[in-house]
């Protein structure tokens, strides 16, 4: 598995409790486990089974670990036994058909989110929307409400051409709304492709 992971590669590790969630960097491999390394103390506990993501030169990859060692921001796992390539695309859009909320000016309007990746969406409104304008967007996570910057880039009218497919990107301030937006794409994706 590590022979796909890029150097500078970031790992997600989400146990149980999304607020104690982190981004790692790749420490070392010795000894049947690995190390990663946070810029801050972290919140991971040992003896806590987490489930792990990162992009790669083969994909997204996924896996299970338990947790053998914390100290400081240096978090150690046992190597795991497997793990799945979920998609081969590092950002592939999954298909929904969810309300979302967007909001600018205090003016909040409900719309159809058409697909979601970590790093943009698509909507369906019946009104448009100015480009290159930060908009917020409202998104309900497993009943986790998370708020991301929205920025309109694209607007096409739909085939009736009673409504606009608006597509743009996606930002965070927090780093515990990005990884809940990782967190939710990837289980997505994975619910769909073992649908397939």
């Amino acid at each position: 598995m590590l022979e796909y992971i890029q150097k500078n590669s970031i790992f997600y590790i989400l146990p149980e409790n999304i607020n104690n969630a982190g981004a790692y960097s790749f420490e070392k491999s010795e000894n049947n486990t690995i190390t990663f390394i946070s810029q801050k103390n972290t919140k991971l506990t040992s003896d806590d089974t987490v489930e792990i993501f990162v992009n790669s030169t083969e994909g997204i990859i996924y896996f299970k670990s338990a947790i053998k060692n914390v100290e400081n921001n240096l978090v150690t796992i046992d190597f795991p036994n497997d793990y799945e390539i979920l998609q081969r695309r590092e950002n592939k859009r999954i298909k929904l058909n969810l309300p979302v909320v967007i909001e600018k000016d205090e003016i909040k309007k409900e719309v159809m989110l058409i697909d979601i990746s970590v790093g943009g969406i698509k909507i369906l409104s019946d009104e448009q929307m100015l480009l290159n304008t930060k908009y917020s967007v409202i998104f309900n996570f497993d009943q986790t409400i998370s708020v991301f910057g929205f920025v309109p880039k694209r607007i096409m009218l739909s085939d009736d051409e009673k409504s606009f497919y608006i597509s743009g990107q996606i930002m965070s301030k927090s780093p515990k709304d990005k990884i809940a937006l990782v967190q939710y794409c990837y289980k997505k994706e994975f619910e769909q492709s073992n649908r397939e």
